[in-house]
């Protein structure tokens, strides 16, 4: 049978309206736990009696009693501190900075590391990760070093070269 037709069997979110149709289905159908067979499965309800005969037990749609509403999921633990997000995102960008745009992730870098710092300092212990943002801040301004050096000697190596007089009067 397809999970379509049963609701209350599939694991997605219900609506409104198939989370009252589930409910009424189970309303109809009650499970007595108290009632049970020999095997220890539940006795379904009899219908009414007529001439002194019970009617047989109506069928029972599959996974009537299975249904079981999901409870909404929590935001976070809340004994759990989170870590911050700008720690996180200035350790990423100062890694990336090697690679990308060198000194200007560098600096965004460091510009989130401090407001990590800050988030961290004002969240009395909800939030973590000094250890990210102090990595961050460490590698970000080592990037910036080696980029002001490099800089700084293509400078240097460039005036060299234009005080020689350039490539023009090297002879052979």
């Amino acid at each position: 049978m397809p999970s379509s037709s049963l609701p209350w069997i599939s694991a997605r979110a219900l609506s409104a309206g198939e989370y009252a149709a589930a409910s009424a289905s189970l309303v109809a159908y009650p499970v007595d736990m108290t009632d049970q067979s020999a095997e220890g499965t539940p006795v379904w309800p009899s219908g009414p009696a007529t001439s002194g005969e019970q009617a047989p037990a109506p069928a029972a749609p599959a996974g009537a009693g299975e249904f079981m509403p999901m409870p909404a999921a929590p935001a976070g633990d809340p004994l759990r501190p989170q870590t911050s997000t700008n720690a996180i995102v200035a350790l990423v960008l100062s890694i990336v900075s090697w690679t990308v745009c060198p000194l200007i992730t560098a600096i965004v870098a460091i510009v989130l590391a401090y407001q990590a710092d800050k988030e961290i300092r004002n969240s009395d212990g909800k939030v973590t990760g000094q250890g990210l943002s102090f990595a961050a801040k460490i590698i970000a301004w080592i990037n910036i070093g080696v980029s002001v050096a490099l800089i700084v000697l293509a400078v240097i190596f460039g005036l060299v070269l234009l005080a020689a007089g350039g490539f023009g009067s090297v002879s052979a």
